[in-house]
């Protein structure tokens, strides 16, 4: 009998030992990278948030060279349209211990482009020719150059550039109504793209889609919702250039006949152009970081309570197999 009182005295203080040590645990409170492995241990909230702008300018200057002879004067407009969506997750561990709770967040990419657009009016002047106009007409529309991310590291993010036609009508050539010369050429923002926020007064930065941060938050009793704010949220540009793959050509004569389409496919993928690349990068990320203002941003996550917690059910089984052994030790046999 004493034997086994000592057994079922041991048998209490081990779970109340393993109860209050798990109860008052404490997470560390600074955000680790990691992984999950088990989406369904958390409770996610997900926000696409999509930062659009349109952009139009006028741009009227002139060039001249006068031991030439030669005078340019575009009246062109340049436009864009930027569509930069992001993908901000916050997840919520449902393995709640007393008040503490696990909680992380990952940015992560959706699909979006960027199109830039030009049209207008050239004035050209020469010594050898009558003064005449390059008319530049802008293709239609169209978005082909999707990208699914915005950040990452080495990426190459396809440009829309929409397609170009440079006319000259009645140009001093027998036969000749028109000359036209299409472009559509195939552009990329090549480099490394990340984007940083405060959360919890802490700097956190995802250089690409599969950064997980991970803290620690009190959870109180009365809370049915948990809110995980970002501040300051920022993208950061490292060695970006503006590549042109290929152009794809066409030279329209137009005469009495019809037009006459001549059709030119030119491969740039070998051809560096470092000074051009890096200044029409950095005039794409002027653009960017002029045109896109990104506010603070708030992400709710519901908080999940077991309808019974782990805690309880095993107090229960004490306190059940407590009051069993009571009974049975004032049952004497007859």
């Amino acid at each position: 009998m004493k034997f086994q009182k000592l057994t079922f005295s041991l048998l209490i203080s081990i779970l109340m030992l393993f109860i209050v040590g798990n109860t008052n645990q404490n997470l560390v409170s600074a955000f680790e990278i990691g992984t999950i492995e088990d989406k369904n241990d958390w409770v996610i909230s997900s926000k696409i948030t999509n930062y659009s702008n349109d952009f139009n300018a006028k741009m009227v200057f002139a060039f001249e060279n006068e031991t030439l002879g030669i005078g340019l004067y575009p009246y062109l407009t340049f436009h864009t349209d930027f569509n930069v969506p992001f993908n901000l997750t916050g997840y919520l561990n449902k393995d709640l211990k007393k008040e503490n709770a696990t909680y992380g967040i990952q940015v992560s990419g959706y699909p979006g482009n960027i199109t830039l657009g030009l049209n207008g009016t050239i004035i050209v002047k020469t010594p050898i020719t009558d003064t005449f106009f390059i008319e530049i007409e802008e293709g239609t529309a169209e978005i082909k150059a999707n990208f699914f991310s915005f950040i990452g590291e080495n990426i190459s993010l396809p440009i829309n550039f929409n397609s170009m036609k440079f006319t000259i009508n009645d140009p001093d050539i027998a036969n000749i109504s028109s000359i036209s010369l299409e472009i559509d050429p195939e552009m990329y923002l090549e480099g490394s793209i990340s984007l940083s926020a405060i959360v919890d007064d802490q700097e956190l930065e995802w250089k690409t889609s599969d950064e997980f941060y991970f803290d620690s938050v009190n959870i109180n009793k009365d809370m049915n919702d948990f809110a995980l704010f970002l501040q300051n949220i920022t993208l950061n540009f490292q060695d970006l250039s503006l590549r042109i793959k290929r152009i794809n050509t066409s030279i329209i004569l137009g005469t009495e006949l019809g037009n006459f389409d001549f059709d030119y496919d030119i491969n740039l993928q070998n051809v560096e152009w470092v000074e051009g690349q890096q200044t029409a990068g950095e005039f794409l990320v002027f653009l960017i970081d002029t045109l896109i203002n990104m506010d603070d941003l708030v992400i709710f996550m519901t908080v999940f309570r077991a309808p019974i917690s782990l805690y309880s059910t095993l107090i229960a089984i004490v306190l059940f197999s407590s009051i069993v052994y009571v009974k049975r030790k004032k049952i004497k046999p007859k």
